[in-house]
Protein backbone atom coordinates (compact mmCIF):
# COMPACT_ATOMS: atom_id res chain seq x y z
CA UNK A 1 0.00 0.00 0.00
CA UNK A 2 1.06 3.52 -1.01
CA UNK A 3 2.32 5.60 1.66
CA UNK A 4 0.77 9.27 2.21
CA UNK A 5 3.34 11.87 0.26
CA UNK A 6 5.08 14.38 2.41
CA UNK A 7 3.09 17.56 1.41
CA UNK A 8 6.95 19.56 1.39
CA UNK A 9 7.90 17.09 -1.31
CA UNK A 10 5.01 17.20 -2.99
CA UNK A 11 5.54 21.06 -3.73
CA UNK A 12 8.62 20.36 -4.98
CA UNK A 13 7.58 18.07 -7.45
CA UNK A 14 7.69 19.46 -11.13
CA UNK A 15 4.10 19.10 -11.43
CA UNK A 16 2.90 21.74 -8.12
CA UNK A 17 5.78 24.24 -9.97
CA UNK A 18 4.38 23.96 -13.45
CA UNK A 19 0.52 23.66 -12.68
CA UNK A 20 0.13 24.72 -9.21
CA UNK A 21 0.46 28.80 -10.41
CA UNK A 22 -2.23 28.47 -12.80
CA UNK A 23 -4.81 31.33 -12.08
CA UNK A 24 -8.13 30.22 -10.67
CA UNK A 25 -10.74 32.83 -11.62
CA UNK A 26 -12.86 31.74 -9.15
CA UNK A 27 -14.08 34.07 -5.78
CA UNK A 28 -11.42 32.67 -3.62
CA UNK A 29 -14.33 32.47 -0.69
CA UNK A 30 -16.02 29.79 -2.37
CA UNK A 31 -13.20 27.57 -3.69
CA UNK A 32 -14.37 24.23 -2.67
CA UNK A 33 -11.94 22.35 -4.86
CA UNK A 34 -8.57 23.70 -6.19
CA UNK A 35 -7.47 23.58 -9.88
CA UNK A 36 -4.26 21.63 -9.11
CA UNK A 37 -6.76 18.77 -7.24
CA UNK A 38 -8.89 18.66 -10.23
CA UNK A 39 -6.16 18.51 -12.60
CA UNK A 40 -4.63 15.73 -10.70
CA UNK A 41 -7.96 14.13 -10.52
CA UNK A 42 -8.47 14.33 -14.22
CA UNK A 43 -4.87 12.97 -15.13
CA UNK A 44 -5.32 10.30 -13.01
CA UNK A 45 -8.10 9.09 -14.37
CA UNK A 46 -7.61 9.57 -18.41
CA UNK A 47 -4.33 7.72 -17.63
CA UNK A 48 -6.40 5.03 -15.90
CA UNK A 49 -9.03 4.99 -19.17
CA UNK A 50 -11.79 7.18 -18.17
CA UNK A 51 -11.92 9.96 -20.69
CA UNK A 52 -15.93 11.72 -19.80
CA UNK A 53 -16.65 14.14 -17.19
CA UNK A 54 -18.89 11.69 -15.04
CA UNK A 55 -16.48 8.59 -15.92
CA UNK A 56 -13.92 11.36 -14.34
CA UNK A 57 -16.15 11.71 -11.51
CA UNK A 58 -16.86 7.88 -11.14
CA UNK A 59 -12.91 7.09 -10.66
CA UNK A 60 -12.79 9.94 -8.13
CA UNK A 61 -15.08 8.78 -5.59
CA UNK A 62 -13.79 4.58 -6.17
CA UNK A 63 -10.09 6.33 -5.90
CA UNK A 64 -10.69 8.81 -3.06
CA UNK A 65 -8.97 7.24 0.02
CA UNK A 66 -5.86 6.90 -3.02
CA UNK A 67 -6.05 10.26 -4.63
CA UNK A 68 -5.46 11.83 -0.43
CA UNK A 69 -2.10 10.43 -0.83
CA UNK A 70 -1.28 13.08 -3.01
CA UNK A 71 -3.89 16.24 -2.20
CA UNK A 72 -6.65 16.75 0.52
CA UNK A 73 -9.67 16.47 -1.35
CA UNK A 74 -11.39 18.18 1.21
CA UNK A 75 -14.87 18.26 0.38
CA UNK A 76 -14.47 14.82 -1.67
CA UNK A 77 -15.29 14.62 -4.89
CA UNK A 78 -17.18 17.27 -7.43
CA UNK A 79 -19.74 16.40 -9.72
CA UNK A 80 -18.77 15.92 -13.41
CA UNK A 81 -20.25 19.03 -14.32
CA UNK A 82 -18.14 21.03 -11.55
CA UNK A 83 -15.06 18.93 -13.40
CA UNK A 84 -15.87 20.32 -16.78
CA UNK A 85 -16.27 23.58 -15.45
CA UNK A 86 -13.27 24.26 -13.61
CA UNK A 87 -10.96 22.40 -16.44
CA UNK A 88 -12.93 24.91 -18.89
CA UNK A 89 -12.33 28.16 -16.65
CA UNK A 90 -8.24 27.30 -16.62
CA UNK A 91 -6.97 29.82 -19.16
CA UNK A 92 -5.58 27.91 -22.23
CA UNK A 93 -3.06 29.83 -23.45
CA UNK A 94 -1.32 29.83 -19.70
CA UNK A 95 -1.72 25.85 -19.72
CA UNK A 96 -0.09 25.84 -22.90
CA UNK A 97 3.09 27.47 -21.03
CA UNK A 98 2.35 25.40 -18.28
CA UNK A 99 2.56 22.36 -20.07
CA UNK A 100 5.85 23.76 -22.27
CA UNK A 101 7.60 24.20 -18.45
CA UNK A 102 6.46 20.80 -17.77
CA UNK A 103 7.93 19.40 -20.73
CA UNK A 104 11.58 20.47 -20.04
CA UNK A 105 11.54 20.17 -16.72
CA UNK A 106 10.08 16.88 -16.33
CA UNK A 107 11.89 14.77 -19.29
CA UNK A 108 14.32 17.68 -20.81
CA UNK A 109 14.65 18.52 -24.03
CA UNK A 110 18.83 17.95 -25.06
CA UNK A 111 17.51 14.77 -26.61
CA UNK A 112 15.44 15.89 -29.47
CA UNK A 113 16.62 16.52 -32.04
CA UNK A 114 13.46 15.92 -34.39
CA UNK A 115 10.33 18.35 -33.74
CA UNK A 116 7.51 17.65 -35.77
CA UNK A 117 4.93 20.54 -36.31
CA UNK A 118 1.34 19.87 -37.92
CA UNK A 119 -2.42 21.36 -36.76
CA UNK A 120 -4.93 18.89 -35.90
CA UNK A 121 -9.08 19.83 -35.44
CA UNK A 122 -10.68 18.81 -32.80
CA UNK A 123 -14.02 17.86 -34.84
CA UNK A 124 -16.38 16.79 -31.57
CA UNK A 125 -15.67 20.39 -30.19
CA UNK A 126 -18.23 22.19 -32.19
CA UNK A 127 -21.54 20.36 -33.53
CA UNK A 128 -20.97 19.49 -37.26
CA UNK A 129 -23.76 21.05 -38.88
CA UNK A 130 -22.35 24.48 -37.70
CA UNK A 131 -19.16 23.67 -38.99
CA UNK A 132 -20.66 23.85 -42.47
CA UNK A 133 -22.38 27.18 -42.55
CA UNK A 134 -20.46 30.39 -43.07
CA UNK A 135 -20.04 32.67 -39.46
CA UNK A 136 -22.80 35.07 -40.94
CA UNK A 137 -25.06 31.54 -40.52
CA UNK A 138 -24.56 30.84 -36.84
CA UNK A 139 -21.73 28.96 -38.72
CA UNK A 140 -18.39 28.40 -36.34
CA UNK A 141 -15.52 26.20 -36.94
CA UNK A 142 -14.19 23.37 -34.41
CA UNK A 143 -11.21 23.69 -32.33
CA UNK A 144 -7.46 24.10 -34.37
CA UNK A 145 -4.52 22.79 -31.84
CA UNK A 146 -0.92 23.52 -33.63
CA UNK A 147 1.46 20.50 -31.87
CA UNK A 148 4.76 19.78 -31.83
CA UNK A 149 5.96 16.07 -31.69
CA UNK A 150 9.59 15.19 -31.12
CA UNK A 151 9.43 11.48 -32.65
CA UNK A 152 13.09 10.53 -31.59
CA UNK A 153 11.75 10.86 -27.69
CA UNK A 154 8.07 10.05 -28.53
CA UNK A 155 6.73 13.17 -26.53
CA UNK A 156 4.33 15.92 -27.34
CA UNK A 157 6.88 19.50 -26.55
CA UNK A 158 4.11 21.75 -27.17
CA UNK A 159 0.26 23.05 -28.22
CA UNK A 160 -0.54 26.15 -29.58
CA UNK A 161 -4.18 26.83 -29.94
CA UNK A 162 -5.05 28.85 -32.87
CA UNK A 163 -8.87 28.85 -32.96
CA UNK A 164 -9.46 32.32 -32.80
CA UNK A 165 -7.77 33.05 -36.08
CA UNK A 166 -7.73 29.02 -37.33
CA UNK A 167 -3.96 30.35 -38.62
CA UNK A 168 -1.77 27.61 -38.54
CA UNK A 169 1.71 30.00 -39.42
CA UNK A 170 0.67 32.24 -36.50
CA UNK A 171 0.81 28.67 -34.58
CA UNK A 172 3.83 27.76 -35.93
CA UNK A 173 5.74 31.02 -34.91
CA UNK A 174 4.59 30.83 -31.54
CA UNK A 175 5.61 27.03 -31.20
CA UNK A 176 9.09 28.29 -32.38
CA UNK A 177 9.62 31.16 -30.61
CA UNK A 178 9.05 29.22 -27.17
CA UNK A 179 11.19 25.96 -28.13
CA UNK A 180 15.38 26.43 -27.80
CA UNK A 181 15.89 25.04 -31.08
CA UNK A 182 20.00 25.24 -31.16
CA UNK A 183 20.86 21.80 -32.91
CA UNK A 184 17.41 20.99 -33.42
CA UNK A 185 15.72 20.14 -37.14
CA UNK A 186 11.67 21.40 -37.25
CA UNK A 187 9.53 19.30 -39.68
CA UNK A 188 6.80 20.58 -41.43
CA UNK A 189 4.63 20.53 -44.41
CA UNK A 190 4.58 23.54 -47.33
CA UNK A 191 1.90 25.35 -45.30
CA UNK A 192 4.86 25.94 -43.10
CA UNK A 193 7.43 26.45 -46.04
CA UNK A 194 7.55 30.02 -45.95
CA UNK A 195 10.55 32.85 -45.46
CA UNK A 196 9.96 33.84 -42.02
CA UNK A 197 9.08 30.84 -40.49
CA UNK A 198 12.43 29.70 -41.85
CA UNK A 199 14.00 32.42 -40.75
CA UNK A 200 12.62 32.39 -37.16
CA UNK A 201 14.15 28.93 -36.90
CA UNK A 202 17.44 30.18 -38.35
CA UNK A 203 17.82 32.83 -36.07
CA UNK A 204 17.22 30.59 -32.80
CA UNK A 205 20.47 28.26 -34.50
CA UNK A 206 18.18 25.54 -35.59
CA UNK A 207 17.40 23.57 -38.90
CA UNK A 208 14.64 23.78 -41.12
CA UNK A 209 13.57 20.71 -43.22
CA UNK A 210 10.16 21.56 -45.21
CA UNK A 211 7.54 20.17 -48.06
CA UNK A 212 8.20 22.02 -51.08
CA UNK A 213 4.81 23.24 -52.74
CA UNK A 214 2.71 25.39 -55.02
CA UNK A 215 2.64 28.23 -51.95
CA UNK A 216 6.43 28.82 -53.04
CA UNK A 217 5.84 28.63 -56.89
CA UNK A 218 8.88 30.45 -57.85
CA UNK A 219 11.06 28.26 -55.69
CA UNK A 220 8.73 25.44 -56.58
CA UNK A 221 9.98 26.10 -60.49
CA UNK A 222 13.07 26.46 -59.66
CA UNK A 223 13.56 22.92 -57.73
CA UNK A 224 11.98 21.41 -60.75
CA UNK A 225 14.39 23.45 -62.87
CA UNK A 226 17.58 22.10 -61.29
CA UNK A 227 16.61 18.63 -61.33
CA UNK A 228 15.52 18.62 -64.57
CA UNK A 229 19.50 19.61 -65.46
CA UNK A 230 20.82 15.95 -65.83
CA UNK A 231 24.21 17.38 -65.72
CA UNK A 232 24.06 18.78 -62.20
CA UNK A 233 25.45 16.74 -59.80
CA UNK A 234 23.39 15.00 -57.19
CA UNK A 235 23.24 12.05 -54.50
CA UNK A 236 20.95 9.25 -54.66
CA UNK A 237 19.24 6.73 -52.83
CA UNK A 238 16.59 3.84 -52.96
CA UNK A 239 14.11 2.33 -50.27
CA UNK A 240 11.60 -0.40 -50.52
CA UNK A 241 8.78 -1.14 -48.20
CA UNK A 242 6.19 -3.81 -48.23
CA UNK A 243 3.30 -4.43 -46.08
CA UNK A 244 -0.51 -3.67 -44.81
CA UNK A 245 -0.94 -5.06 -49.10
CA UNK A 246 1.59 -2.26 -50.53
CA UNK A 247 4.56 -2.25 -52.00
CA UNK A 248 6.41 1.12 -51.86
CA UNK A 249 9.41 2.03 -54.16
CA UNK A 250 10.94 5.63 -53.22
CA UNK A 251 14.18 7.52 -54.82
CA UNK A 252 15.39 10.16 -53.17
CA UNK A 253 17.42 12.87 -55.47
CA UNK A 254 19.68 15.98 -53.32
CA UNK A 255 21.25 18.70 -54.75
CA UNK A 256 23.31 21.15 -52.81
CA UNK A 257 22.26 24.68 -53.71
CA UNK A 258 24.69 26.69 -51.63
CA UNK A 259 27.40 27.68 -54.77
CA UNK A 260 24.21 28.72 -56.79
CA UNK A 261 24.47 32.34 -57.62
CA UNK A 262 20.45 32.76 -58.21
CA UNK A 263 19.08 35.11 -55.77
CA UNK A 264 15.81 34.03 -54.92
CA UNK A 265 17.57 30.74 -53.30
CA UNK A 266 19.66 33.16 -51.40
CA UNK A 267 16.06 34.36 -49.89
CA UNK A 268 15.48 31.23 -47.77
CA UNK A 269 17.55 31.55 -44.81
CA UNK A 270 20.50 28.73 -44.88
CA UNK A 271 18.88 27.04 -47.50
CA UNK A 272 21.54 23.99 -47.85
CA UNK A 273 19.94 21.93 -50.04
CA UNK A 274 16.86 20.75 -52.13
CA UNK A 275 15.32 17.23 -52.14
CA UNK A 276 13.43 14.92 -55.45
CA UNK A 277 10.99 12.40 -54.04
CA UNK A 278 9.39 10.24 -56.27
CA UNK A 279 6.92 7.66 -54.56
CA UNK A 280 5.53 4.58 -56.82
CA UNK A 281 3.18 2.84 -54.58
CA UNK A 282 1.33 -0.31 -55.58
CA UNK A 283 -1.97 -1.30 -54.09
CA UNK A 284 -1.90 -5.36 -54.30
CA UNK A 285 -5.40 -6.11 -53.49
CA UNK A 286 -6.92 -3.43 -55.63
CA UNK A 287 -4.18 -3.82 -58.25
CA UNK A 288 -3.65 -0.21 -58.81
CA UNK A 289 -0.44 1.86 -58.69
CA UNK A 290 0.88 5.95 -57.73
CA UNK A 291 3.25 7.60 -59.11
CA UNK A 292 3.82 10.90 -57.23
CA UNK A 293 7.31 13.69 -57.01
CA UNK A 294 7.25 16.37 -54.30
CA UNK A 295 10.30 18.31 -53.29
CA UNK A 296 11.65 19.68 -49.90
CA UNK A 297 14.36 22.36 -48.76
CA UNK A 298 16.82 21.84 -45.69
CA UNK A 299 18.87 24.05 -43.82
CA UNK A 300 21.03 20.66 -43.33
CA UNK A 301 24.22 19.79 -44.66
CA UNK A 302 23.30 16.10 -44.24
CA UNK A 303 23.63 12.91 -46.82
CA UNK A 304 20.70 11.66 -48.93
CA UNK A 305 19.78 8.71 -47.01
CA UNK A 306 19.65 10.56 -43.32
CA UNK A 307 17.40 13.50 -45.37
CA UNK A 308 15.46 10.67 -46.60
CA UNK A 309 14.85 9.12 -43.40
CA UNK A 310 14.18 12.09 -41.95
CA UNK A 311 11.53 13.02 -44.75
CA UNK A 312 9.77 9.72 -43.54
CA UNK A 313 9.77 10.25 -39.90
CA UNK A 314 7.50 13.47 -40.33
CA UNK A 315 4.66 11.16 -40.41
CA UNK A 316 4.87 10.52 -36.76
CA UNK A 317 3.33 13.24 -35.95
CA UNK A 318 -0.05 11.76 -37.58
CA UNK A 319 0.65 8.59 -36.71
CA UNK A 320 2.20 8.27 -33.09
CA UNK A 321 0.52 11.72 -31.95
CA UNK A 322 -2.78 12.51 -33.59
CA UNK A 323 -3.96 9.01 -34.60
CA UNK A 324 -3.39 8.09 -31.18
CA UNK A 325 -5.29 11.07 -29.60
CA UNK A 326 -8.57 10.53 -32.09
CA UNK A 327 -8.74 6.22 -31.53
CA UNK A 328 -6.90 5.50 -28.23
CA UNK A 329 -8.16 8.74 -26.59
CA UNK A 330 -11.58 9.66 -28.70
CA UNK A 331 -10.93 12.91 -28.47
CA UNK A 332 -12.64 13.68 -32.27
CA UNK A 333 -15.87 12.36 -30.32
CA UNK A 334 -15.40 14.08 -27.49
CA UNK A 335 -18.23 16.56 -26.84
CA UNK A 336 -16.58 18.57 -24.12
CA UNK A 337 -17.66 21.98 -25.63
CA UNK A 338 -17.98 24.37 -22.37
CA UNK A 339 -15.13 27.16 -21.89
CA UNK A 340 -11.72 25.94 -22.71
CA UNK A 341 -12.79 22.40 -21.64
CA UNK A 342 -11.94 20.98 -25.68
CA UNK A 343 -8.16 22.67 -25.72
CA UNK A 344 -7.09 21.81 -21.97
CA UNK A 345 -8.66 18.53 -22.34
CA UNK A 346 -6.46 17.86 -25.28
CA UNK A 347 -3.24 19.57 -23.29
CA UNK A 348 -4.19 16.94 -20.56
CA UNK A 349 -4.21 13.52 -22.99
CA UNK A 350 -0.82 15.50 -23.82
CA UNK A 351 0.49 14.82 -20.43
CA UNK A 352 -0.56 11.62 -19.96
CA UNK A 353 0.83 10.25 -23.76
CA UNK A 354 4.13 11.91 -22.26
CA UNK A 355 4.05 10.00 -18.85
CA UNK A 356 3.05 6.77 -20.61
CA UNK A 357 5.60 6.92 -23.31
CA UNK A 358 8.23 7.68 -20.93
CA UNK A 359 8.02 4.88 -18.33
CA UNK A 360 6.24 2.62 -21.79
CA UNK A 361 8.65 0.26 -22.31
CA UNK A 362 6.99 -2.93 -24.80
CA UNK A 363 3.84 -2.72 -23.55
CA UNK A 364 1.07 -1.31 -25.76
CA UNK A 365 -0.45 2.03 -24.68
CA UNK A 366 -4.44 0.09 -24.21
CA UNK A 367 -2.74 -2.76 -21.53
CA UNK A 368 -0.89 -0.05 -19.70
CA UNK A 369 -3.82 2.50 -18.90
CA UNK A 370 -5.83 -0.74 -18.07
CA UNK A 371 -2.90 -1.47 -15.40
CA UNK A 372 -3.34 1.80 -14.35
CA UNK A 373 -7.25 1.93 -13.73
CA UNK A 374 -6.97 -2.13 -11.95
CA UNK A 375 -3.47 -1.08 -9.53
CA UNK A 376 -3.01 1.91 -7.66
CA UNK A 377 0.47 0.67 -8.11
CA UNK A 378 0.54 0.77 -11.74
CA UNK A 379 -1.01 4.21 -11.67
CA UNK A 380 1.57 5.67 -9.36
CA UNK A 381 4.83 4.64 -11.56
CA UNK A 382 3.12 5.85 -14.54
CA UNK A 383 2.53 9.07 -13.16
CA UNK A 384 6.07 9.71 -11.76
CA UNK A 385 4.89 11.75 -9.01
CA UNK A 386 6.59 11.98 -5.83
Amino acid sequence: MLEAVDCSQLKESHFMSCFGDLEDTRDPVRVRYPVPEILFLVICSVVSGYESNRGIEDFGKLKLDWLRHYFPYKHGIPTHETIGNIIGLIDKHAFELAFLSWVELEFGMAASQLIHIDGKRIIGSVDKELQYKAPSQGGDHAEMIMNAYASDTNLVVAQVNVSDTWDEKRGAKQIIDQLHLKGKTITGDGNFCVKEILQRIRKKQGHYLMTLKGNQPILRHLAERYFGQVWIERSTCYTEDKGHGRIEKRTYQCIDVRSSKDEKLKEYEGLCKIVKVRRIRKVLRKNKSSDETHYYITSLDKKVEDLAGMIRSHWRIENNLHWVLDVEFLEDASRKRTGNQASNFSLIRKVVLNLINKNRGSKSLKAIRMACALSDEARHNILGFP
